[in-house]
């Protein structure tokens, strides 16, 4: 089995609720979000890039220059907007390709991951 990789990035502001720490403040992040998918090869790929891109995209504009914690209902962490993330998107692929990671870097430096 193969797999293929995009990656995406986004701007968005948020605050750790209930959070002693400077991220307890507004502060904002340039998230960068790769998602990997896998399946069999059909005609010679596992998913057209254009395709993976196309339902990515809306899930990634709903969180595009937004307040997370004004949209979003649940504590913003990453592992948090990550799993939010990974169920909008499971929910859209074709049945012939799964996802198999995606991690989310919420800095150069830091990312969260979810693994099949």
């Amino acid at each position: 089995m193969l797999s293929i990789t995009k990656t995406f990035n986004f701007d968005s502001a948020h605050w750790l609720t209930d959070y002693e720490g400077s991220c307890g403040q507004l502060h904002g992040h340039r998230f960068k979000l790769e998602i990997t998918v896998a399946g069999d090869l059909v005609d010679g790929m596992v998913m057209d890039f254009g395709e993976l891109k196309e339902i990515v995209k809306p899930v990634v504009e709903q969180l595009d220059h937004k307040c997370l914690n004004h949209i979003l209902p649940f504590r913003t962490t990453a592992e948090n907007i990550l799993i939010y993330i990974v169920k909008e998107v499971t929910g859209k692929l074709p049945a012939r390709v799964s996802l198999k990671k995606a991690r989310l870097w919420e800095t150069p430096t830091s990312y969260a991951e979810w693994e099949k």
